[in-house]
């Protein structure tokens, strides 16, 4: 589960490359762990995305977050380090217990990001198709802010005390379409996953 211990050093830390993610570190330790209960950030869109051409195949899990950067600042005297998505998931094609990583999203514009999750993935290597296959188990999304002390302290945002899954989110709620090139993403258009959100935009 997300946030158990403060700093996590032995979660591998992801950003994004194009369509995949390529594995980095991040270069300050947190502090300090806290539950985003007063609109610090909040999901904005989450979907599935689906892209196929030829033997090439990707899913993948994208979410997008707005923070209140101006009010965390005015607050708190800090800036923001990271935005993104905590994920633990089991590797179908290998029966060894759940493991977890965290997804770095990348800042579109002032207080928005974008983060993405490649769970399901054919590609080419030497001569044939290699297919991974993970299966998402559950996720959070967290804020990481560097207070004027120059301490770091994460903000998660569950499903209440636990961590969202994602029938929690997809099952039973309306999808919106929309194309990217040769795939698409449906979005979910409501659910729990938009909770804070409601509450921070009245």
């Amino acid at each position: 589960m997300s946030g158990d211990s403060v700093s996590e050093p032995s979660i591998p830390v992801f950003s994004e490359a194009g369509a995949d993610q390529h594995q980095t570190t991040l270069r300050y330790l947190v502090t300090a762990n806290s539950n985003a209960s007063d609109c610090e950030f909040y999901v904005n869109a989450i979907g599935k995305g689906e892209f196929s051409r030829g033997p090439v195949l990707l899913r993948w899990l994208e979410a997008y977050i707005s923070v209140d950067e101006a009010a965390l600042a005015a607050r708190a005297g800090g800036i923001i380090e990271n935005a993104g998505m905590y994920v633990q998931h089991r590797d179908v094609n290998d029966s060894s217990a759940s493991r977890a990583g965290l997804y770095l999203g990348s800042r579109l514009e002032p207080a928005y990001y974008r983060v993405k999750m490649t769970y399901d993935q054919n590609h080419v290597q030497g001569g044939g198709v290699v297919a991974v296959r993970r299966e998402i188990q559950s996720l959070a999304f967290f804020l990481d802010l560097r207070r004027s002390d120059g301490s770091i302290e994460r903000f998660w945002l569950k499903n209440g005390t636990r961590d969202y899954t994602i029938d929690v989110i997809f099952e039973g709620q309306p999808l919106k379409h929309t194309p990217t090139g040769a795939g698409e993403v449906g979005f979910v258009e409501a659910g729990p996953v938009f909770n804070q959100k409601m509450a921070c935009i009245r």
